[in-house]
């Protein structure tokens, strides 16, 4: 889609599943003129707007707001395009006249994994920030004393993945919607980190790449790669996997696992990465 396209009728608003011109009206009205302000306003700010329609039901905003964030996906930065990325939190807070938190409720905005509960418990928030964003727990003060003066251990060399990109077959520009059918390619990156020495000997690389619809607990395949490279540390492959299946209408996280064999028969870590968003219209 255009990101230039012209918002003054709410196209780029219509370009989402369920949304017509009557409720790209309201929402114009309400001052939610295109997806990227669909996608940073509150629900609670979007059923305002469309008090009184009544096809619109609470599940049906949140999927729009969903579907308008891969629309108008945030701009890749320096440190994204380096291989680092972003886990983004949506954080509500229902308070009371006195502002005292009576709900919390969190949401993962690149899994979609949301939770909920009464009143406030900063522990039980951070632990979820912690598991959606694949933090590493930090060492208790015991694990640290016991450490004394010890030299650590250089990290040893596994592979990771970086860079997960939809890009158009004909363009070769990065879009995050594809219309059914259109044929689309995912490309990534793949390179060492670590310390110390690898064995520089050729080893084979077999990626799969999988669908998973928001919300969704099965997976497609969308289709698999292989390449033959030395293990050595400036090791940077550039995969592409054009996807052979065709997915129904809607959002999907792309999901992706490589498997690493050197011609000794040893294997190295399976690296996965979960971040790539797909929307189908």
């Amino acid at each position: 889609m255009d990101r230039n396209m012209t918002n003054e009728s709410g196209a780029d608003l219509q370009q989402i599943r369920g949304i017509g011109p009557g409720v790209a009206r309201r929402l114009n009205e309400a001052g939610i003129a295109d997806a990227a302000a669909l996608a940073s306003a509150a629900p609670e700010t979007v059923a305002a707007a469309l008090q009184g329609m009544p096809i619109v039901s609470s599940e049906r905003i949140h999927e729009w707001i969903e579907a308008a964030r891969l629309i108008a996906p945030p701009q890749t930065s320096v440190a994204e395009e380096n291989g680092q990325h972003y886990a983004t939190f949506r954080l509500e807070l229902l308070l009371d006249l006195r502002n005292d938190v009576r709900r919390t409720r969190v949401k993962h905005v690149q899994s979609g994994n949301e939770e909920s509960w009464a009143g406030w418990a900063a522990e039980r928030l951070l632990r979820f920030v912690g598991e959606n964003a694949g933090l590493q727990p930090s060492p208790t003060a015991d694990e640290v004393a016991s450490k004394g003066q010890e030299v650590a251990e250089a990290r040893p060399f596994e592979p990771y993945l970086h860079g997960l990109t939809v890009v158009d077959t004909q363009s070769r520009e990065p879009r995050h919607i594809v219309r059914r059918g259109q044929p689309y390619d995912v490309r990534f990156g793949l390179a060492l980190t670590g310390e110390g020495d690898t064995p520089g000997e050729p080893a084979r690389m077999r990626a799969a790449l999988y669908a998973r619809s928001i919300g969704g607990k099965q997976r497609v395949t969308l289709g698999q790669g292989t390449a033959m490279r030395p293990m050595t540390p400036d090791l940077d492959v550039a995969f592409g996997i054009t996807p052979d299946v065709e997915l129904s209408p809607g959002p999907y996280r792309l999901e992706l696992e490589l498997d690493v064999e050197t011609e000794d028969a040893r294997r190295w870590p399976t690296a996965s990465l979960r971040e790539g968003l797909l929307y189908i219209i």
